[in-house]
């Protein structure tokens, strides 16, 4: 519906300046109304009329309050430098809008990139090739793309290089060839970025202060730095055996010979269990290794890079049961209901992943429900209207009580011991008994 009433249209613009789309083309020529539609929304300038698109008291309300809707202004608005310096002080990016004779201006773009270092891209190329330009860029500390647009002269000046890679290691890739092999620019990028090691020169790559650097840094990915380090580093018995013990995950970028070292591959698992995937098919064979793996794993799953001639061994698969890991184990334990019942003591949630037959086994059930009462949901129905079984499982977790039959819902003494150890458990019982539990 076509709003053509100036005040209807007022109404609506104050309530959602987006109203301003469904006014007339007379409304949207008027100035009070298309002001007060960008008050409450500035990107609606792009419904005005021509006419205030180039209006500079219009326009001025638009940008200062959104830069980008610099976009929407009329030509001759992006050559005034007022409106220009009001949308970059709000948003560097409307840079990108400005005509090209303001995007030479030096304070505009000093301004821009003061705001957001990265429109330093829309700047003429002459300010990209000026070094105060560049470095405000670099020290607004938003500057992401980092030397990608400066001028190939200042990839070249070490000052402003150690300026980017101090706050973005990794801007060393935009460094020009001469400044990579330069050991403290290096460094500096290494300690702020451990996996910027990979743009260094080759020849730092071998140097153990630089990568002992990159390994060191705050960066919670610095030990992939490792893939980027000279070779000799990754053969070094005594250099890995150090490193896996930080962090096992490093074992990935040893040496082939190292990941069938036992003393090198099990350091790595009992520091992250899931190492053993990176470890010779050799030593997943390895009953201890195995062992340790599943036990340094945070979450299980260790498992599943074991070999599969261990995934029937029942120490084994009871210590990855322990551990939370009962997805990967031979199907010959999923069929026995001796060892589903001491699994079941041992870690209720296995009965998640096991026959129709063991769900309905009593026995089974109550083993995994007085450890883990969620295990209920996951029972033979005929079970979840065994009031033993659920006691027990309410027991454990009050809210289990969500999967009990509709009969034990109604049972008092259930619902009260449901509510003894969780009261926020009293939402699934019977309507009869919330009141007088309560």
């Amino acid at each position: 519906m076509i709003i053509n009433e100036i005040s209807e249209a007022l109404k609506k613009v104050n309530q959602n300046g987006a109203n301003l789309y469904y006014c007339s083309d007379e409304i949207k020529n008027n100035k009070e109304v298309v002001l007060a539609a960008i008050k409450n929304d500035p990107v609606v300038l792009r419904y005005a009329s021509e006419d205030l698109k180039n209006d500079k008291e219009v326009v001025l309300a638009a940008v200062k309050s959104n830069g980008r809707t610099l976009q929407d202004a009329g030509e001759s608005l992006k050559k005034d430098k007022e409106i220009v310096l009001s949308a970059v002080w709000s948003d560097g990016w409307a840079l990108q809008y400005a005509d090209e004779s303001l995007k030479k201006d030096k304070e505009i773009v000093l301004a821009a990139i003061k705001k957001d270092g990265d429109s330093l891209e829309y700047a003429d190329e002459s300010l990209k090739k000026d070094k105060e330009v560049v470095l405000a860029a670099i020290k607004s500390g938003s500057f992401e793309t980092g030397l990608q647009y400066a001028d190939e002269s200042l990839k070249k000046d070490k000052e402003i290089v150690l300026a980017a890679v101090k706050g973005n290691g990794n801007d060393l890739k935009n460094a020009d060839e001469s400044l990579r092999k330069d050991k403290e620019v290096v460094l500096t990028a290494v300690k702020e970025s451990g996996e910027s090691l990979e743009y260094a020169d080759e020849s730092l790559k071998k140097d153990k202060e630089v990568v002992l650097a990159a390994l060191k840094s705050d960066s919670v990915l610095s030990v992939s730095a490792l893939q980027y380090a000279d070779e000799s580093f990754k053969k070094d018995r005594d250099f890995m055996l150090h490193w896996v013990k930080e962090n096992g995950s490093a074992l990935q970028y040893a040496d082939e010979s190292l990941k069938k070292d036992k003393e090198i591959v099990l350091a790595a698992v009992q520091s992250n269990g899931y190492a053993l995937e990176f470890a010779d098919q050799s030593l997943r064979k390895d009953k201890e290794v195995v062992l340790a793996a599943i036990q340094g794993g945070r979450e299980g799953y260790a498992l599943a890079h074991a070999d599969k001639s261990l995934l029937k061994d029942r120490t084994v698969v009871m210590t990855a049961l322990d551990n939370g890991d009962f997805e990967y184990f031979d199907k010959k334990f999923r069929n026995n209901k001796d060892f589903f019942r001491v699994a079941a003591e041992r870690n209720g949630r296995i009965l998640a992943d096991t026959t129709p037959t063991n769900r309905k086994d009593k026995s089974i059930v109550l083993a995994a429900v007085k450890n883990y009462g969620w295990a209920l949901e996951y029972a033979d129905e005929s079970l979840k209207k065994d009031k033993e079984v659920v006691l027990a499982a309410v027991e454990n977790i009050g809210l289990a009580l969500r999967y009990a039959d509709e009969s034990l819902k109604k049972d008092k003494e259930v619902v009260l011991a449901a509510v003894k150890q969780d009261k926020d458990a009293l939402r699934y019982a019977d309507a009869s008994l919330r009141d007088i539990i309560k």
